[in-house]
Order: structure tokens, then C-alpha cells, then sequence
């Protein structure tokens, strides 16, 4: 989810009273993210062991779509 999505949901939150709640265009996990920026930024030191926390919740933008809401793809 890039900045300008999280800007466009909030302006959505603040235009529809109905858009409660968190929202997420995908669940990623910390060591993807990771994986993912090491490609692009090869020279950062990243961490080299992770926790995952939370990995039963469930979070959707689904209320935001229903809202004409998008999110731009990684």
C-alpha cells in the first residue's frame, strides 16, 4: 500500500461516515517486506530474524471498496 492509498482512504474516511475500522490492500508479512526491500535497496542492513505477531488476525479493505475505494499494486 503506497502513501498516496493510505492518503485516498483517509480523505474516504473523512468524506463516509460508513468507512470504520483498519484496512489493508493485502496482509504481508515483516520477512516478505524485507525480502521485497533487499531487492530494491540491497546495500540497508535489514534484520536477520523475525516474530511474527498476529498472524490469525484478519484485516480487508473490503468496506473501503465498497466505497469506491482502490489500492495501487505493489
Amino acid at each position: 500500500m503506497s502513501v498516496r492509498d493510505v492518503a485516498d482512504a483517509l480523505l474516504l474516511t473523512y468524506e463516509k461516515p460508513k468507512a470504520q475500522g483498519l484496512c489493508l490492500a493485502y496482509i504481508t508479512r515483516a520477512r516478505d517486506m524485507v525480502e521485497k526491500l533487499t531487492s530494491i535497496y540491497p546495500n540497508y542492513d535489514y534484520p536477520k530474524s523475525f516474530i511474527e505477531v498476529g498472524a490469525d488476525e484478519k484485516m480487508s479493505s473490503k468496506k473501503l471498496e465498497h466505497l469506491g475505494w482502490r489500492y495501487r499494486p505493489l
